[in-house]
């Protein structure tokens, strides 16, 4: 009779540990792979806005800058890197995917996969410090929602699926926290050496990469650690002197950055007081924009809104903070830091122009601090009201991924009609050497099968010496692509060409690009380098 009465509670257990084991790691698995089998359809289907985004030509700078180093023997000493050179993570994870990759088009597809691998351990990672149990499952609902917003949302979600656009500050941002949360769990500083020596290294390295590091994550981190103590109550001095070590490293990083970089293009900063209420205008149009394109954005903010006056509102009415709410105190105060600096810096910056990839921490923030509020709730109703939502933005996926292929069927590569065009035209003179306005340059460039090499030229007929090797200025050129209905200022006038190196010898029409063929070595411009202002696009 007693085995027979333990029977059922055996029975329970192994339910217990059943359920556990799928709501764990089956489910977790079966949402990322589910999500990665989609994005690779996506992806090989052109969905919009997909390719609009990630053959940008300030996109194309880490494919091409590894082309031409790795196939070409360029040298990273004629570069002329974007001010943010990406050393780290993104230089490691585009070269994983590049030697993975036959090709540009499928380096491209592989750095979105890596780089999304990366960001779900990043949020595994934190929510290690707030769960136990349940961190994989709601590490990989959040990494779900932001993959089904850059497939949906535009910019600036799509950027997390990008190299070159400053996502991986965002995926520091997480890593740090993690971090931090784990070094404040220890009394004995002692036993946080190796999380300490992580701490500091990444903060070097992620400085020395993207100033952006600086405003977006160390300066809210050293805030946040303000409000840290202000909550336990406790002399923090401790704490602050465990912070000087990332805080001194991520200074040590950029300003190392002149004595890295053979080609220096980073800005210097300029506090522009007068120029506020225009970039306020700009800000709200920024805003503006993401949310009228795309109307759930605007949602995501408000409701992250009002879920954090919610929660602080009943953690400062406690008597007594437990050491649980502490850190989620702090989690929010940071989230908040980052994406006031985010916006701040922009504001008060006169070489930045405001543009979405400035505001990642704005959008992204509310979905990491929400899954971790949710996972921290206790209450498996939310949890599985989430993981139920994720799964209908996975069943979306799905849904457009298989729509897609059954309409268009799947590409082996991005080789546009243009291109072809272009390349044809080429061939047919065997020339090789041209120029071209910014966003046309790299990106014909890249998807050529003609291995030529495009000097960047601007409006003024000047070297544009931005993102591009030096290597690919000369004396003299064989043929011009130009655009005469490309919207931006930076596009080579067809008059003013004509008028320095005079009429081609051909002009070819593929698509919205002209070919203006002046034979080898017969296209002339006086070298007169032009500054390097952002792009306006």
């Amino acid at each position: 009779m007693r085995t027979g009465a333990r029977l059922p509670a055996i029975m329970t257990s192994r339910a217990r540990r059943g359920s556990g084991w799928i709501g764990g790691i089956v489910v977790p698995l079966g949402l990322m792979l589910a999500t990665f089998a989609s994005l690779i359809v996506l992806y090989r289907t052109g969905q919009p806005p997909l390719p609009r985004y990630l053959y940008d030509s300030d996109a194309l700078y880490l494919p091409t800058l590894f082309s031409d180093i790795l196939l070409h023997g360029g040298r990273i000493s004629d570069w002329y890197l974007t001010p943010a050179p990406y050393f780290f993570p993104d230089f490691i994870l585009y070269f994983l995917a590049f030697s993975l990759g036959s090709d540009i088009y499928l380096s491209i597809l592989l750095f979105s996969l890596i780089q999304i691998t990366v960001l779900f351990i990043a949020l595994n990672y934190l929510l290690e410090a707030f769960l136990e149990g349940r961190q994989l499952l709601l590490a990989s609902v959040a990494t779900v929602l932001l993959v089904w917003l850059s497939v949906n949302g535009g910019v600036p979600f799509v950027f997390v699926l990008s190299s070159g656009f400053h996502f991986s500050v965002a995926i520091s941002a997480v890593v740090l926290a993690g971090l931090w949360l784990r070094i404040c769990d220890q009394d004995d500083l002692s036993k946080t050496k190796g999380l300490m020596a992580a701490a500091c290294s990444l903060s070097f390295l992620l400085s020395l990469s993207d100033d952006l590091f600086l405003v977006q994550v160390l300066v809210p981190f050293i805030g946040a650690l303000a409000v840290f103590g202000l909550c336990t109550r406790e002399v923090v001095a401790r704490r602050c002197i465990a912070a000087i070590g990332p805080a001194a490293f991520g200074l040590l990083g950029s300003l190392s950055y002149p004595y890295v970089v053979a080609n220096p293009t980073r800005y210097r900063p300029r506090i522009d007081i007068q120029g506020i209420p225009t970039k306020m205008v700009e800000t709200y149009s920024v805003f503006a924009e993401v949310i009228g394109r795309f109307p759930p954005a605007g949602v995501l903010l408000v409701a992250y809104a009002v879920l954090l006056v919610w929660v602080l509102a009943a953690t400062i009415g406690r008597r007594r903070v437990d050491q649980a709410s502490v850190k989620v105190v702090w989690l929010i105060v940071f989230s908040l830091l980052s994406s006031a600096c985010a916006v701040l810096v922009v504001l008060i910056s006169s070489g930045i122009v405001a543009t979405s990839r400035y505001y990642i921490p704005v959008f992204v923030w509310p979905i990491i601090v929400g899954v971790v509020l949710i996972g921290t709730a206790a209450k498996h109703g939310l949890v599985r009201l989430f993981t139920l939502v994720a799964s209908l933005a996975v069943v979306s996926l799905v849904a457009s991924a298989w729509s897609r292929q059954q309409e268009r069927g799947l590409a082996s590569g991005h080789y546009p009609d243009e291109i072809a065009c272009i390349d044809r035209a080429l061939e047919a003179v065997g020339l090789r050497n041209g120029i071209a306005g910014y966003w046309d340059a790299k990106h014909i460039q890249a998807f050529s099968r003609q291995s030529i090499t495009l000097a960047q030229y601007t409006e003024h007929l000047d070297e544009f010496r931005w993102i591009t090797s030096g290597a690919s200025f000369r004396s003299s050129y064989d043929f011009a692509i130009i655009s005469e209905n490309e919207p931006t200022t930076e596009k080579i006038p067809r008059r003013a060409l004509i008028a320095a190196a005079g009429a081609p010898e051909n002009e070819v029409a593929c698509g919205e690009r002209i070919l203006l063929v002046y034979g080898r070595d017969r296209l002339r411009l006086s070298k007169r380098p032009a500054g390097v202002p952002e792009p306006s696009r």
